[in-house]
């Protein structure tokens, strides 16, 4: 590390420098290290939750009604979850919603990532994403619609977890390239 900067200073460079993860980057190799695509992904975040706000009715109140709705429920012994007492089929609509659109950007991004050529952990930590917003729209649309009960849905939260760790686990060991 100090011999980059010791480098750096020799050969009388006026640029700034940065440690990142102990790496000691000039201005030019900071600005690659960005993740660009990160930064464009929040501001769609919150362009979705916008939209979302505006298209569903009352958004507010139906959240509000749905927070004081929540109670602990008994599932085994000792052992208590929050459910809701009745159904927010307007609730789970409006963030199936902002799941479905927030996992087909993600494809955008992987793809993005893929004519950009940007580092393999870049696009294996886009995968895992892909999957979670997909499968958390589908649960959530599942619940909206009466199709399955609260804690099916919570189980279906923890199967795409589970997949999002397998799926990751497995690009790493198929694709990184292991230096003992």
């Amino acid at each position: 590390m100090n011999n980059v900067l010791l480098e750096a200073l020799k050969n009388g460079t006026d640029q700034l420098c940065y440690i990142i993860s102990g790496k000691v980057l000039l201005m030019a190799e900071w600005r690659k290290e960005r993740d660009w695509l990160s930064i464009v992904s929040f501001g769609f975040f919150l362009i979705i939750v916008g939209v979302i706000w505006l298209i569903t009715p009352d958004p507010y109140d139906e959240f509000v009604a749905f927070i004081k709705d929540l109670h602990l429920e008994n599932i085994t012994e000792n052992v208590y979850l929050p459910a809701p007492a009745s159904p927010h089929p307007v609730v789970y609509t409006a963030v199936a919603q902002f799941c479905l659109a927030f996992g087909v950007f993600h494809i955008i991004v992987l793809g993005l990532r893929i004519v950009f050529k940007e580092p393999l952990n870049r696009k294996s930590g886009t995968v895992p994403s892909v999957i979670f917003w997909l499968g958390a729209s589908y649960f959530l649309f599942a619940l909206a619609a009466g199709n399955i009960s609260w804690f099916a849905f919570l189980a279906g939260l923890i199967m795409i977890v589970g997949l999002m760790i397998v799926v990751s686990s497995l690009i790493k060991l198929l694709f990184f390239k292991y230096k003992p």
